[in-house]
């Protein structure tokens, strides 16, 4: 399987073809916050979106959670050296809270309640 970089330039090269015959144009989302629109084949149109990393927690190296904040969407990253990297996608803030409320619960969560506090703190910041 190709790099996810190289994926997306594949795609742009096929959304230059459909755009040359005529078929129905697509925008691409490119990492650093790139954006490919293809409406306009000849004046190419590049724009740059605004990202806001937050960290929520770092324990080291490979044990992190961050939220990356693309205009409406919320973009949540858990890497883990037992898991790898989990991607969570959410359209508001509360529906985040939620899933955090949840995934950090007081029950299941294996740390201080200090702790817990400190990440809950973080997302409420986000």
């Amino acid at each position: 399987m190709a790099p996810r970089c190289l994926q997306s330039f594949f795609s742009l090269a096929h959304t230059k073809k459909q755009a040359y015959n005529n078929e129905k144009p697509i925008t691409l989302d490119f990492p650093l916050g790139l954006r490919y629109d293809s409406a306009d084949i000849f004046l190419m149109k590049w724009s740059l979106t605004m990202i806001k990393k937050h960290l929520i927690y770092k324990i080291d190296k490979w044990n992190m959670l961050t939220v990356e904040v693309h205009g409406k969407t919320l973009i949540l990253r858990e890497i883990s050296d037992q898991w790898g990297e989990e991607c969570h996608t959410f359209i508001s803030r509360p529906e985040m809270m939620h899933w955090a409320e949840s995934r950090f619960s007081k029950e299941g969560f294996n740390g201080t309640p200090e702790e817990r506090e400190a990440i809950m703190k973080a997302f409420k910041e986000v």
